[in-house]
């Protein structure tokens, strides 16, 4: 639930409207459904904030986990009721792919990590 009600999002929780939910078995998993003493965990984190003429729409995005394994995906997105002028406080994150880089030389890697998006 913490996804949904972050103090980053100025929003009146009497003024939120689920908008949908979508689960999906993660590639894989189709043939191990859930069975009963399955130990599982979940997380979930806001992929974007953006402001629309209806108000203040919410994505969320989350997993179910069974033995430390990506189980099934949950998709949610919520709208808060409004009008709302804070473009600072909105974002929308993408999944790209990993790549792999092969740096050659002590002076490739330090630069690498003099860059301060780097981690």
């Amino acid at each position: 639930m913490k996804s949904i009600f972050p103090a980053a999002i100025d929003g009146d929780v009497l003024k939120l409207v689920h908008l949908s939910n979508g689960f999906r078995l993660v590639d894989g998993m189709k043939l191990k459904l859930l069975q009963v003493d399955d130990i599982c965990k979940a997380e979930a984190r806001i992929i974007s904030v953006t402001n629309a003429n209806e108000g203040k729409i919410v994505n969320v995005k989350g997993y179910v986990y069974r033995s430390g394994e990506k189980a099934i995906e949950v998709v949610s997105a919520f709208l808060y009721r409004g009008h709302f002028v804070d473009f600072e406080n909105t974002f929308e994150t993408t999944e790209e792919p990993d790549y792999s880089v092969l740096l050659e030389t002590d002076a490739a890697v330090g630069v690498l990590q003099s860059k301060e998006w780097f981690e």
